[in-house]
């Protein structure tokens, strides 16, 4: 098959289109037609036989994801399936460029832009840019979550350690330590402070429900806020102080 001998020697190919598929009846299909419109029960019979061979190199010759991309044709869902099966069990690390990549080769078959997209729910978030001592308290407080929670996150998610993460995350805590009285005078930053402005609202007639959640991580915060306002709660956040406060 003209396609796929580009990628495949001949031994190995004859071996993926046997069973009556590599014969002069039919080679034409291959040859004038894009891969995207072979007949469907050639292409599945294709991508089982492509899938077995390449978790045998996967699985035996421990080669990489990219070295994989190099030798897959790219026209077959076997191949793809193997890439994204790979990924989701070894976590093995795979950049924005090899995604790409991986988008860009299979872009032509059926059902290959969901695998990707599984395949990219694995990459990890940017990891986050080291914290400074001169930033104020808000800053931390956006830094912590739109930059470390969701690396830490992932790193939960995928029973992985960094020790850069558990070193940044130790900076959070000290620089919080030595703050604390200081956010005592105010209670602006802290949790505590929320229970006065729930108090003022309350004052101005407002109908408020105070959720409390015990150790609720921070990243389940917009599931919460989701579920509450699909049952027709407002979420709504006060000009004058910050959504997101310290908790301690």
């Amino acid at each position: 098959w003209q396609n796929l001998s580009s990628y495949y020697g001949e031994t190995l190919l004859r071996w993926l289109t046997e069973e009556g598929f590599y014969n002069p009846n039919i080679e034409w299909i291959a040859l004038e037609l894009p891969p995207q419109l072979l007949p469907q029960g050639i292409s599945e019979k294709l991508s089982v036989k492509a899938e077995a061979y390449w978790n045998g190199e996967f699985g035996q010759k421990h080669i990489t994801v990219s070295e994989a991309l190099v030798k897959m044709s790219g026209l077959l869902l076997g191949e793809l399936r193997v890439v994204r099966n790979f990924v989701v069990k070894t976590h093995a690390p795979l950049n924005i460029f090899e995604l790409e990549e991986l988008r860009v080769k299979f872009s032509h078959v059926e059902g290959a832009s969901k695998m990707v997209d599984e395949v990219a729910a694995e990459l990890p978030p940017p990891m986050p840019k080291q914290p400074s001592e001169g930033w104020d308290a808000i800053e931390w407080i956006d830094w912590a979550r739109t930059e470390y929670i969701p690396y830490k996150k992932w790193l939960l998610d995928h029973n992985r350690i960094n020790e850069t993460a558990i070193h940044q995350s130790i900076m959070y805590e000290e620089r919080l330590y030595r703050n604390y009285p200081q956010f005592l005078q105010s209670f602006d930053l802290l949790i505590y402070g929320a229970f006065r402005d729930i108090q003022s609202l309350l004052g101005e007639g407002y109908i408020i429900l105070w959720v409390l959640v015990d150790n609720l991580p921070l990243f389940w915060f917009q599931t919460l806020a989701r579920a509450l306002v699909e049952n027709g709660f407002v979420l709504s956040e006060k000009p004058k102080n910050p959504l997101y406060l310290f908790s301690m």
